[in-house]
């Protein structure tokens, strides 16, 4: 399935707060996500390093720049006060 990049977005945030996806917290992951695609694309060899970590091997049909980015935006709101349990 071929997510517009916003939806795929905001599916993250709902998933890793349990709260409405703000537009503002969408635009913020956006831009992260952005800057985190282009350092991969820049960098393949560090895309790379990052999905060899892990048992599981990387989706082949998957851009690596495109996962490594997601991955990092997902580690990204993982470390959020909103999900982090104090």
């Amino acid at each position: 399935m071929n997510l517009h990049v916003g939806t795929r977005l905001a599916r993250l945030v709902v998933g890793a707060t349990a709260l409405v996806a703000s537009g503002a917290a969408v635009a913020a992951c956006g831009a992260s996500a952005g800057d985190l695609l282009a350092h991969y694309q820049a960098e393949p060899k560090e895309a790379s390093q990052l999905l060899a970590v892990g048992e599981t091997k990387p989706d082949a049909t998957i851009d690596p720049a495109t996962l490594a980015a997601y991955t990092m935006v997902a580690n990204e709101m993982m470390n959020l006060d909103e999900v982090l349990n104090k």
